[in-house]
């Protein structure tokens, strides 16, 4: 059982780790004189719960998981630009036009994200107004298959039935056969075509930016639950595309060859 002086002390190790680890990357490009052209992006794949509500992990649609730090140093850019915060919803979606765009290649126009120079240039008004989070890993460990959407001061997160039936004894739970590549294929539309949630939850960030009070089920949230349940759709379709899942086996692993 870790007590809390030993979560405090692992997590400003951590802080101190990865503020020296930059340190270092900087102190190599200044030595080899790219430190003046290279843009620096720092950021994670996902946030995790230390304890909320009873939870950790990192499956989850709470702020906890969804937010992750996302810091941009252009030495190209005045000092001002670069010590400003922005109050945008930024998705990871949006590092592959933008290190295109840094890079002059053209932004080929099946890319869903939206490069972040607008931002550093301050355009905020052609900016998203919503954004879109999604979970549909469901999995032998009960995460059920979640989908939210977060616009102003309100996050709607809706959660759907754990379909996964489950690896065979022995069976890798990770592994993806063919009938699992074809179930998460259905999981990317599933609520487009209809399948109603099983739980919703409406939190008013502004009041309770910690997520404690589900407001979904209280009558003079209706109007307002009923358009993010609209707008969630909205975001679902957009991202959806032309879906694609493959078999993730390990004996797709053992066979994959890098040309």
């Amino acid at each position: 059982i870790h007590t809390l002086k030993e979560i405090t002390t692992r997590r400003y190790q951590t802080i101190t780790g990865i503020d020296q680890f930059v340190g270092k990357i900087r102190e190599v490009l200044t030595k080899k004189g790219l430190a003046k052209n290279t843009i620096i992006v720092f950021t994670s794949d996902h946030g995790i719960m230390e304890g909320e509500w009873g939870l950790g992990g990192k499956a989850l649609n709470y702020e906890a998981c969804l937010k992750v730090p996302f810091i941009i140093y252009d030495p190209t850019l005045p000092l001002k630009k670069n010590t400003k915060a922005v109050h945008q919803f930024v998705q990871t979606i949006d590092l592959a036009p933008s290190f295109l765009n840094w890079a002059g290649v053209e932004i080929p126009a099946t890319m869903q994200g939206r490069p972040l120079q607008l931002l550093l240039s301050g355009d905020t008004l052609n900016w998203r107004s919503a954004v879109l989070g999604e979970n549909l890993w469901s999995t032998v460990f009960g995460n059920p298959r979640i989908e939210s959407v977060r616009k102003g001061r309100w996050k709607y997160i809706r959660y759907f039935r754990n379909d996964f039936g489950g690896p065979q004894k022995g069976k890798n739970p990770y592994a993806v056969s063919s009938k699992d590549a074809e179930l998460y294929r259905q999981f990317l539309t599933a609520s487009i075509e209809g399948e109603a949630p099983v739980y919703e939850e409406l939190f008013d960030l502004k009041s309770d930016p910690l997520e404690n009070v589900n407001l979904a089920e209280v009558p003079e949230n209706n109007e307002t639950i009923n358009e993010m349940r609209v707008l969630c759709k909205q975001l679902i379709m957009n991202a959806s595309g032309q879906p694609d899942v493959l078999p993730y086996t390990t004996d797709l692993i053992q066979n994959w060859k890098v040309n």
